[in-house]
């Protein structure tokens, strides 16, 4: 008996060790135009401040000209970049993973990729790169490693490359699946793949 109530206190601990509260960033209250450096601080999530990165509202007017809508309210952070542009935000307490959602904007090319990189220290635990879709059309792309205490994302393409990021999450334990835009665009992709490939088959 004895036993089980230690057996039943461990696995507890154990269990509060691994929870993790998720921080949900969706950039919603901070001014368009504005750099995210210290907004978060409270949170332990800070933001670099380069100098190509905007917050824009597009339901307020797309004053940016970006063409995107926020996936979860009207804002989102928007970057600007020629040939690329990249950007750390670190933690102040070390997370099991990160994920985020992510869209080119106007101005970049559908062959344009994106990278979530996660790092443990200057240790780099973690990686995931996909190629941006049309235009607001927005994809999660998530990292899980143990001990990331930052990431960096970063954006390349032939040119200028600009894109946006939202839903911004920290502390998650599983990658969210993909979204159904992001199915509906890749089962498109199949399609004309399929179609090229039996007409050069005629």
């Amino acid at each position: 008996m004895r036993y089980s109530f230690l057996l039943l206190v461990l696995c507890g601990a154990a269990a509060r060790g691994r929870a993790q509260a998720i921080i949900t960033i969706n950039f919603d209250d901070i001014a368009a135009f504005s750099l995210p450096a210290e907004q978060y601080a409270g949170l332990g999530v800070h933001f670099g401040s380069g100098p190509n990165m905007v917050e824009n509202g597009i339901t307020n007017g797309d004053s940016g000209g970006w063409q995107l809508d926020g996936t979860v309210g009207p804002y989102f952070l928007g970057f600007n970049g020629s040939p690329s542009y990249s950007e750390t935000i670190t933690f102040d307490t070390a997370t099991t993973g990160v994920s985020l959602d992510v869209s080119r904007s106007a101005g970049s090319a559908p062959t344009d990729t994106f990278t979530l990189t996660a790092f443990a220290g200057v240790t780099q635990v973690a990686s995931q790169t996909v190629s941006l879709l049309s235009l607001n059309s927005w994809q999660n792309v998530g990292v899980l490693a143990t001990g990331i205490t930052s990431i960096q994302i970063s954006g390349a393409g032939a040119g200028f490359h600009p894109y946006g990021i939202d839903h911004l999450q920290i502390g998650i334990t599983s990658i969210p699946e993909p979204s159904v835009s992001v199915l509906l665009g890749l089962g498109l992709l199949g399609s004309a793949w399929l179609r090229r490939r039996t007409s050069r088959g005629r």
